[in-house]
């Protein structure tokens, strides 16, 4: 028996707790004054319906500059608390730029545990306390947001700069460049132009009418402001990714034989997909699928067109017509079409019905479980494993003499 219980116990540290505690801000940012004392906040949430105790720590670059109000806090179950903090900034700094600290919240145990008790996974979670230092003179950073959009739309661009300098910048504008996959430069379009005071941000914007096939297209953008500039680089698509079915033909076929149906197929992205492949679904009349055949993948380049081949056995086929469904897949999308294979004495043939979709996701039917109730099905399927191996266990050590 005392062998079963060390069982239990080890199966039992394996098995996974969910972490019901949460803080929030996730981080925080200052701006950088010598001497300044900044005061900043969070909320430490205990969602687990049981008292915790929780220790407070600093760490990383600008720990030492962090100030605490408590170092221990006890949290009831279900509760919240908001804890204060201070930044208290050096007189200077050695390096300008960006300098982390990080607030460190970790449950200890349950609050009431014995000593010599089990205690609780220790878990922790994080905020930042980022404290911005600004470059001497003019310095600027920037990002590259863009609004994707379908072919022929508008595509809109952007760029929000923050002077993380200690000098105003009295002029800044951007210029970005377009081009395809194969770097082909396709358009070059101007932002507006702005002046951006010291600590503070402003965005450029632009747009541009893609009128051009769908695809992946590449933005290049060179950002002035007054005699420094920066470059920022970024991918973004137009339109949808699609692999469109656009005829389909069977050839030198014999009653009761194999029936080869070429699917005619065309990229209509501006880039190569990999491993495109078909599934052929028939049905009889009364919707119930009597035959099923999956093709060889194929590679097409973009805007390429190929062909798949699919097979459809007719042997003990009456003549007549077979509802049947095409699937292209690619790149976890999938193309539908539904077609009509019209068997009769001299051969079959093959009737494509109009268009009535276009690429879906793979995982478009599929249902999404929330993170609490993944991770709650993960613990189960841990307890049922445990439990499944302790009774394992207990019949081999019941059997030994």
């Amino acid at each position: 028996m005392r062998k079963l219980l060390v069982i239990a116990a080890l199966v039992l540290i394996l098995i996974p707790i969910v972490s019901g505690l949460g803080v929030t801000p996730t981080r925080k940012g200052f701006e950088f004054e010598p001497e300044k004392i900044a005061k900043g906040s969070f909320t430490v949430m205990n969602s687990e319906q049981k008292d915790v105790v929780l220790e407070i720590t600093t760490r990383e670059e600008i720990a030492d500059y962090i100030k605490v109000e408590a170092s221990q806090v006890e949290l009831k179950g279900g509760a919240s608390k908001e804890i204060s903090y201070e930044l208290r900034m050096p007189a200077s700094f050695e390096k300008p730029g960006l300098h982390v600290g990080e607030i460190v919240i970790t449950r200890l145990a349950s609050k009431g545990v014995e000593e010599g008790a089990f205690l609780d996974n220790i878990v922790s979670v994080v905020t930042q306390v980022r404290l911005r230092v600004p470059y001497p003179g003019l310095y600027a950073e920037g990002r590259l947001d863009i609004t994707e959009a379908n072919v022929n739309e508008t595509v809109t661009f952007i760029l929000p700069i923050s002077n993380f300098g200690s000098q105003d910048i009295s002029s800044a504008k951007g210029a970005i460049s377009i081009a395809d996959p194969s770097e082909k430069k396709l358009s070059e379009i101007l932002t507006n132009e702005k002046s951006i005071k010291a600590k503070t941000t402003e965005e450029l914007t632009t747009n541009w009418l893609a009128a051009v096939e769908p695809g992946v297209y590449t933005a290049n953008a060179t950002i002035k402001y007054d005699e420094k500039l920066f470059s920022l680089k970024k991918n973004f698509a137009v339109g949808v990714l699609l692999v469109e079915l656009i005829s389909a033909t069977v050839k030198d076929f014999r009653p009761g034989g194999i029936a080869k149906i070429t699917l005619g197929v065309k990229n209509r992205w501006n880039s190569k997909i990999n491993n495109i492949y078909a599934i052929l679904t028939v049905f009889d009349s009364k919707g119930t699928i009597i035959s099923q055949t999956k093709s060889a993948s194929i590679d097409l380049a973009g805007q390429q067109e190929g062909t798949i081949d699919t097979f459809w056995d007719t042997e003990g086929m009456p003549s007549g017509t077979y509802p049947a469904n095409v699937s292209i897949h690619y790149a976890d999308k999938k193309t539908e079409r539904e077609m009509k294979l019209i068997v009769g004495s001299s051969g079959v043939y093959v009737q494509l019905n109009p268009v009535t979709g276009q690429a879906i996701s793979e995982n478009a039917g599929s249902i999404k479980a929330s993170p609490i109730s993944l991770i709650l099905t993960i613990q189960v399927v841990f307890i049922l494993a445990g439990l499944g191996l302790m009774f394992f266990l207990w019949r081999r050590l019941k059997r030994k003499p």
